[in-house]
């Protein structure tokens, strides 16, 4: 699961790479619909829990193999 994990995050980081700069685009020519303020918050919501999965589980393993803290 955490190479999936991994994997979605890094295509998920592209694709909101993508729309952001698609969002900064439309508003430097002032064609920006409402709609592409709130386009980007999915995946950045989605980043954000893959993300602190990932800084999460070196953690989790170590307590789980009963490492030093």
């Amino acid at each position: 699961m955490a190479k999936w994990i991994r994997s979605s995050h890094r295509w998920v980081a592209m694709t909101f790479l993508v729309i952001v700069i698609v969002n900064m685009a439309a508003f430097a020519i002032n064609q920006a619909q409402p709609w592409l303020y709130y386009l980007p918050l999915p995946f950045l919501f989605w980043l954000m829990l893959t993300g602190l999965y990932m800084f999460v589980q070196p953690y989790l393993l170590r307590r789980r193999s009963g490492g030093a803290t």
